[in-house]
């Protein structure tokens, strides 16, 4: 696992590789989890990972400010 993994195009929250996958996690505040993944997919974050061999798996992730839990 690692937090806050840099890339040239920006930041990628959260990556956790397993033996299978690579999930990469961006996380928003009061946005949408669509607005997360596009902005995994305009910043080309999988690609960062196209020579290992795991499947890359996006994930949105959107919290909300006033129950401070995941909203979608």
């Amino acid at each position: 696992m690692k937090a806050e993994n840099h890339t040239s195009q920006g930041q990628i929250e959260l990556v956790l590789q397993t033996e299978r996958f690579i999930y990469i996690i961006k996380f928003k505040l009061e946005g949408t989890a669509e607005e997360a993944l596009k902005q995994i997919n305009e910043k080309h974050y999988a690609q960062a990972f196209s020579a290992n061999e795991r499947k890359p798996i996006k994930i949105g992730v959107n919290f909300s400010n006033e129950t401070i839990n995941i909203k979608k």
